[in-house]
């Protein structure tokens, strides 16, 4: 799985019945309440904070070996994200997003924005509690399409 593809995609949920956990985001979990700690209490998980849609990582053993995977986190212990609507996918390392007040769908991510002349000004990243939508800068776009490319183009 390519840096890209765990970045733009939903990952599946790794995780079977009989896998055990064994780290989340680097941090040991050597047992169920440990794991409880970790997953339910404070307002992170290492170093992502806990908000629906954040992807982390899982070092889990099933059948003697070790795998290490990409999960999301499903909800968060705000009234306000959990109890309103569903939240996109949560995407991280962005020099900078607009917030936007209109209304957006989950399906929604990735459309283009556009400013009253017609001119695309940005896309839309992912919907968000309170001020409704998040929006990448159309200069954003083109830097990270940048990045994607060169990656993409080495061997």
């Amino acid at each position: 799985q390519s840096y890209f593809d765990y970045r733009l995609r939903r990952p599946t949920f790794p995780l079977r019945v009989g896998d055990v956990v064994t780290h989340i985001e680097g941090v040991a979990v050597r047992n169920r309440e440990e794991w409880v700690k970790l997953v339910f209490e404070g307002k992170s998980i290492g170093a992502h904070p806990r908000v629906s849609g954040e992807a982390v990582r899982v070092t889990f053993v099933r059948d003697g070996k070790t795998i290490n995977a990409t999960t999301w986190l499903e909800f968060d212990r705000t009234p306000s994200s959990q109890l309103v609507r569903a939240s996109s996918l949560r995407y991280s390392g962005f020099p900078s997003a607009l917030a936007v007040d209109f209304r957006v769908r989950p399906e929604h991510s990735g459309a283009p924005v556009v400013d009253a002349n017609g001119q695309v000004v940005g896309i839309v990243i992912a919907r968000a509690p309170f001020i409704e939508a998040l929006v990448l800068p159309a200069s954003e776009v083109a830097r990270s399409l940048a990045i994607m490319k060169s990656a993409m183009a080495k061997p």
